[in-house]
């Protein structure tokens, strides 16, 4: 798009590991916090799944679907492992630590 001489000169601008680590961090961190207050203007639904992963560790998938724009959006709102004796209770424990992204209870609908 710029041409060889701006694109040489790019290459030669070298990042380190922490910085790159550091970069997707703050992306990520970034993507959390837009999809957080996203949810927080409005009414929203939780939908929860347990799947294995590769390495055979249970993990608790929960997406969050809320209104944004006119328009009904569904996204991955966190990812965390179980332990092997997982109960509801266990469940419930870890689903409610979305208050600590301050989420709120009454805000969340049952869908059948």
């Amino acid at each position: 798009m710029h041409g060889d001489k701006q694109a040489r000169e790019l290459e030669a601008v070298p990042l380190s590991e922490g910085t790159i680590s550091r970069r997707i961090t703050d992306m990520a961190q970034d993507i959390k916090c837009q999809l957080i207050d996203r949810v927080k203007k409005g009414k929203y639904a939780l939908q929860l799944d347990e799947s294995t992963d590769m390495s055979n560790s249970a993990q608790l998938l929960v997406f969050a679907r809320y209104s944004f724009d006119g328009k009904l959006d569904e996204d991955m709102l966190f990812c965390t492992p179980l332990e092997l004796k997982c109960t509801d209770e266990d469940i419930f424990t870890k689903l409610d630590k979305i208050k600590e992204e301050g989420l709120s209870w009454d805000e969340c609908i049952v869908t059948t």
